[in-house]
């Protein structure tokens, strides 16, 4: 939820990029009740600015001009939001229509133009409209805009920051890419560790994993990866293996395969963070080995007395499990956590296997390539 401004011609609506630059659906609407879908065709993430382009144009007699001057201290404004009343859930539709568009009257505490370090001008406002208003369209005495809200100061005495027309009209004017923002695909790595357990024997390892994430939509998500695991397996008794018991194996394994997941946001789409579910299959190279011991007798060998010796040897197994694999991520910023079953069908009880990972984004190199980056 944000408020913005339409732009000469009735076709382009400016607001903060902050708004709407999570790939979903974008809806504006406008103080005429005229709603439309819309698509970002120009962003800047250091001003935090984006040019929406609507679907249905409106009415250019309900466009407003970005005025070419900074306003000065002392001067009188209008800040024009519609106090976050356009919410679905509103129950008392009086108050939400007088809510809607409403006016609210500041002055400018000071204000500052470009700086020697290229800050962009901006200005103080002695208040601020709502959280919701953000991106709100500051008017002066002769009905221009001169600026939008881009910050509400905490602690701040209700005060508000914002963006001067000098800075919007230069990133307005400014020459645009071909290829419209519509929803995000990127393609991005991650690595991360955890451990991998099972019952059926006892078997407990570490592991080290590394992927590629290539996401459509900003939805549905492939990941390849590749993993190694290592640790050690239970001792086997004559009932596990049909023959003499074994000693605790050391058991190692190369792991690689393919999850497919599709993104479920939490806590509304403001944040980044989200569950997402997937489905996939692995495959593992698994070898496990154990020192073997065995009296070995030296009589009758050479002319010599009757002797023994102790003959040490390492019994390997090596074999191969392919299987199906479900699991769930939880992301908070940039790290995932995650839970992965893996479930050999030929074999559900002896060849299952539960793993918890740590996943970081970006790690160890960090590829980020994608309009969504």
């Amino acid at each position: 939820m944000g408020a913005g401004v339409l732009l000469p011609g009735g076709q382009e609506v400016l607001c903060l990029l902050s708004t709407v630059r999570l790939g979903e659906p974008i809806e504006v609407r406008l103080g005429d009740t005229h709603t439309t879908a819309a698509v970002i065709v120009a962003s800047s993430a250091d001003l935090d600015l984006a040019v929406l382009a609507i679907e249905n144009h409106a009415e250019p007699s309900a466009a407003r001009r970005l005025s070419a001057s900074l306003p000065e201290a002392g001067d009188e404004v209008r800040i024009v939001g519609h106090g976050g009343s356009t919410r679905s859930d509103d129950k008392d539709l009086n108050v939400s229509g007088l809510a809607s568009f409403s006016s609210l009257w500041a002055r400018v505490a000071s204000a500052h133009g470009e700086t020697a370090g290229g800050r962009a001008p901006m200005f103080l406002l002695d208040r601020s409209a709502g959280r919701e208003d953000l991106g709100a369209p500051v008017f002066d005495s002769n009905g221009e805009v001169v600026g939008l809200v881009t910050e509400l100061l905490e602690d701040g005495g209700g005060r508000a920051l914002a963006l001067a027309t000098p800075a919007l009209r230069a990133f307005v004017a400014a020459e645009r890419g071909e290829t419209k923002y519509r929803r995000p695909h990127h393609l991005q790595s991650w690595g991360g560790f955890g451990v991998a357990a099972h019952n059926r024997p006892s078997h407990i390892a570490g592991l080290v994993t590394l992927g590629i994430r290539a996401v459509l939509f900003d939805r549905l998500r492939i990941e390849p990866w590749f993993e190694v695991d290592l640790g050690t397996r239970a001792p086997l008794t004559e009932e596990d293996t049909g023959t003499q018991s074994r000693p605790r194996e050391l058991w190692w394994s190369l792991e690689t395969g393919l999850h497919v997941g599709y993104r479920v946001p939490l806590f509304g789409e403001g944040g980044r963070n989200y569950f997402v579910p997937h489905v996939g299959f692995r495959l593992g190279w698994n070898r496990f080995q154990h020192n073997t011991e065995e009296i070995a007798s030296l009589c009758g060998k050479g002319g010599m007395a009757c002797s023994h010796t102790l003959e040490r040897s390492i019994d390997r197994q090596l074999s191969f499990r392919p299987g199906v694999e479900l699991g769930a991520d939880l992301r908070h910023g940039g790290i995932r956590i995650g839970y992965r079953l893996f479930l050999d069908p030929t074999h559900l009880k002896a060849h299952s296997m539960h793993r918890l990972v740590l996943t970081f984004d970006g790690l160890p190199l960090p590829i980020r390539v994608g309009d969504s980056n």
